[in-house]
């Protein structure tokens, strides 16, 4: 499975508390190089955006997926496309959300 197949994959899993309505979708993801991936998304006015990976989706009851926030997209008064580098890692897979909050 390449790396873009897995990042799109990751998007249909979602962890508790968050539901679907809370949640952006990229617009594109893409593989740049040997080093890196582009994530694309849209963003809507006066919401903020926050672009999170983790390297372990599924963890075994109760313990909790851990998401680290990539970046933030401060709520700003106009919609914007943004497109942020991420750098690929030793882990065998990496999944990426978008959570969205006012």
């Amino acid at each position: 499975m390449t790396l873009l197949n897995k990042a799109l994959a990751a998007i249909c899993f979602f962890s508790p508390p968050l539901l679907a309505e809370s949640l952006a979708p990229f617009y594109l993801i893409e593989p740049i190089l040997n080093d890196g991936v582009l994530l694309h998304f849209d963003t809507a006015p006066f919401r903020r955006y926050q672009l999170q990976a983790t390297t372990n989706l599924f963890v075994a009851p109760p313990a909790k997926v851990t998401w680290v926030t990539l970046y933030t997209v401060p709520p700003v008064p106009f919609q914007n496309h943004y497109i942020v580098l991420d750098s690929r890692t030793n882990a065998p897979s990496k999944c990426y959300r978008i959570v969205v909050s006012p």
